[in-house]
């Protein structure tokens, strides 16, 4: 198809900004929002829409394209706001390190809903792309799937950690990743056959 190119101005940010809340305010109207690529808490209340008291979770270290979430205060009031820096990999050079995830804990209704937003590392989307340099084999020898891989140990560790409670939690977000590939693929999910409850092996890969 073709995309027409729309100049970086102030009044294309304002009309963006006002396409996103006619979005959210007419035809999304969800009780909880996750956002990729945010600047800030000020970019997340702009698209926001008006008349709704909405709680904000961000945060504004790190590079840009930041994380957010927002949510209605009708639903009930945060508890937790955590940026997870595990996943941004912060063993790698600053250079090479990937964004975090940012977690959230909502008191609803007595309950505790947990969720993380999750931006993972790109350019690994797919097994069936292939191809010499093992573009999109997750457990293979391209950078972005070894940078990805790296990524599955500090998202599992979180559901372990946010779900040993019995509590109810939900991961959501960018992964960059075709997982509906991921469960029509053939094979176990390890690359040693371990069971993907129990925990990682240091040897094992994440297929």
């Amino acid at each position: 198809g073709s995309f027409e190119t729309v100049a970086v101005s102030e009044a294309a940010y304002r009309k963006r900004a006002i396409q996103i809340r006619t979005i959210l305010e007419k035809s999304v109207r969800a009780d909880v929002i996750a956002f990729q690529e945010v600047s800030g808490e000020a970019a997340i209340r702009e698209v926001l829409p008006e008349g709704v008291d909405y709680g904000v979770c961000t945060f504004d270290d790190h590079k840009v394209q930041r994380l957010g979430f927002a949510w209605r205060k009708t639903l009930g009031d945060a508890i937790e706001c955590e940026v997870e820096s595990a996943l941004s990999l912060p063993n790698l050079a600053e250079k090479d390190r990937v964004r975090p995830g940012l977690s959230v804990s909502l008191k609803a209704d007595g309950k505790t809903i947990r969720l993380l937003s999750v931006h993972l590392k790109s350019s690994c989307v797919s097994p069936l792309e292939g191809g010499a340099d093992q573009r999109g084999v997750l457990e293979g020898s391209n950078v972005a799937c070894q940078t990805l891989q790296q990524q599955v140990k500090p998202l599992e560790t979180w559901i372990e950690r946010k779900s040993a409670d019995g509590g109810a939690f939900v991961v959501l977000g960018d992964f960059n990743r075709n997982l509906w590939h991921e469960v029509a693929a053939d094979g176990p999910a390890r690359t040693d056959g371990s069971d993907p409850k129990g925990d990682l092996p240091p040897a094992a890969r994440v297929r």
